[in-house]
């Protein structure tokens, strides 16, 4: 069914009209059975790479094939990873229940973690924001903005302590603007700031 001239419905969403969905085709989401398989994703290279949530891969989409594949991570639990951002050729994966940052390298498809530091916090963070050559994941339940510094090999991972934001599940997504972070309220009672051009891990330039 054509809708407006542009888009035909097939099951799981929309696509441009003359497409035909991969799932419609028959072909799966890597064999995965589960619901919340994948939350969020990125693009690198004009390919679409979703951030495993309960899958037990990255998810890999080629828009201009309209192919999926899947690339094993080797991690265990559920609600691994909340949201992707992509710097150069690596995608990294924000963590949700996972005690470390994801990292995929487009490349050699290969996947690597590096560890968050903390061993007790569940639903950190939820989704990230790219400035520059640095990613940063939105507070949900932690108590600081992680920062990933992709210029250091491996990736180093530091915080900013947030300040005076009394609610657990506080932000769920952000975007920047000049050099402040902008992060949108969940049940934080006020848009949270980061200023990013004092900011120095460990200190409080959070607002």
């Amino acid at each position: 069914m054509a809708v407006a001239g542009c888009c035909d419905r097939i099951p799981g969403g929309w696509l441009p009209a003359g497409f035909h969905s991969p799932i419609a085709d028959g072909v799966p989401y890597a064999g995965q059975a589960r619901q919340d398989k994948y939350s969020g994703a990125a693009v690198v290279d004009n390919v679409v790479y979703f951030a495993p949530r309960n899958a037990d891969s990255v998810g890999v989409f080629d828009p201009a094939t309209l192919t999926f594949s899947a690339i094993p991570h080797f991690l265990y639990g559920t609600d691994k990873y909340w949201g992707a951002a992509a710097v150069g050729g690596i995608v990294y994966f924000v963590p949700r229940n996972q005690h470390n940052v994801g990292m995929l390298n487009t490349t050699s498809r290969e996947f690597s973690t590096v560890s968050t530091g903390t061993s007790s916090t569940r639903h950190k963070y939820a989704n990230a924001v790219v400035v520059g050559t640095s990613v940063y994941f939105v507070p949900y339940r932690a108590n600081n903005v992680g920062v990933v510094d992709t210029t250091m090999s491996p990736p180093l991972f530091t915080y900013v302590t947030t300040t005076g934001v009394s609610h657990d599940e506080k932000y769920i997504g952000g975007a920047t603007v000049g050099t402040k972070i902008f992060f949108s309220p969940f049940m934080a009672t006020a848009v949270g700031v980061l200023d990013i051009s004092s900011c120095v891990p460990g200190l409080l330039p959070y607002q």
